[in-house]
């Protein structure tokens, strides 16, 4: 794995206003390996999530070529504070900890969920989220900006479908799509159809065909739904991939 380093401070404060599912907390243009400080309104916190002590956020960066992570661990006693909230007093990290030291390689767009026990002054004073080692770029070399975004509540972004056909005529479909509870239908023309949680399909091009064409129709809880059509090509080679439209 390829970690991309290109530093530039970020600060951004908010005014506080209530946010609905799935509304936007933070969007700028970051430098990676700097850290970034995003303060969160108590006007931003529900009163279940204050009666419960505790918030569930997610997070995303997008680049035209690489992926993305963060660390993500934090540890006070060891002086490990890579990822927490605070509330200018107290300090808690994620809910359960990571075992690893960062999540590994996530695909641009790709959100990732951060589960935290509410500080105690959090109603009080809001909270400031605190990615001390700031974001890093992934897998590849970053083809320009990145954009990183954090959120709260289920929200559906736009599905990317890829597919990909070995030397047997069989093909792996595989979706990535940013939401929680998502559910995936494949829809093979003249073919199968398929209703599951998973986000791969797989299948094979029947002899005598060139290609097999499908719809992916991703569903979200709320009843709202995308849909993609890809078109997997017979190989011509020992490997051949195809993406959607």
């Amino acid at each position: 794995m390829k970690l991309s380093t290109f530093a530039l401070p970020l600060l951004l404060t908010f005014c506080g206003i209530a946010l609905t599912a799935g509304e936007t907390i933070f969007k700028e243009t970051v430098g990676l390996c700097s850290k970034l400080s995003i303060p969160i309104s108590p006007d931003y916190l529900t009163p279940e999530e204050l009666k419960n002590g505790e918030v569930t956020l997610f997070a995303t960066a997008s680049n035209k070529t690489a992926g993305w992570t963060i660390h993500g661990k934090y540890d006070s006693a060891q002086n490990v504070k890579n990822l927490y909230l605070t509330d200018g007093e107290n300090e808690t990290g994620l809910d359960p900890q990571p075992t690893a030291d960062h999540f590994g390689v996530i695909g641009s767009g790709v959100p990732l969920k951060l589960h935290f026990k509410l500080p105690p002054k959090a109603a009080d004073n809001g909270v400031e989220l605190i990615i001390s080692k700031g974001i890093f770029g992934m897998g590849h070399a970053p083809e320009g900006p990145f954009t990183f975004e954090v959120w709260k509540g289920v929200r559906q972004t736009e599905p990317k479908v890829a597919a990909k056909v070995d030397k047997l005529r069989n093909y792996v479909v595989t979706v990535q799509a940013g939401g929680e509870g998502l559910k995936y239908k494949y829809e093979v023309e003249n073919g199968r159809t398929s209703e599951t949680t998973s986000t791969t399909f797989r299948g094979r091009i029947p002899a005598g065909q060139d290609k097999v064409k499908l719809k992916v129709t991703v569903s979200a809880p709320d009843g709202t739904s995308q849909v993609k059509e890809v078109e997997v090509l017979a190989p011509q080679s020992e490997e051949s991939e195809s993406t959607a439209r």
